[in-house]
């Protein structure tokens, strides 16, 4: 084998590499946003619950709250796109969160496969890698 040939396996391999850590970066993205959403409908499942006028706690976000009265626990704004937001009532708003966490899972399923795709083809790479250079000591 020549040292060329060599080089050429190892930049394929070092490709599915970089591949499999985008891949695992952008999964990694979906499955918080996934959490995201199960949190979000699990506090508006609790708001129905709260009555008008209540005080409470409100997340402003990166662990910081600022206390407030909840005029309307019946209807939420919900971003519908572009920054547009609609008003909803809970349960509207509950299945637009999760029409896209289902849009969400499919994406992370289609990630999950194509890393097991990646790995496939790694390990294939990394196997004919490692016997060229074998070869390549034994012309030595």
């Amino acid at each position: 084998m020549s040292e060329e040939e060599i080089q050429k396996k190892y930049t394929e391999f070092q490709m599915l590499q970089q591949q499999f850590a985008s891949f695992a970066e952008n999964k990694s993205m979906v499955d918080q946003r996934i959490a995201e959403i199960m949190l979000t409908i699990d506090a508006l499942q609790k708001l129905e619950s709260t009555t008008a006028q209540s005080d409470t706690l409100m997340p402003l976000g990166s662990g910081v709250f600022v206390s407030g009265t909840v005029e309307d626990t019946k209807m939420v704004l919900v971003d519908v796109g572009a920054r547009v937001y609609a008003k909803k009532s809970i349960a509207d708003a509950v299945a637009v969160l999760d029409a896209r966490k289902q849009e969400l899972q499919q994406v992370e399923q289609e990630l999950q496969t194509e890393m097991q795709h990646i790995t496939t083809q790694a390990m294939t790479v990394e196997a004919t890698l490692k016997k060229m250079v074998e070869e390549s000591k034994k012309d030595e």
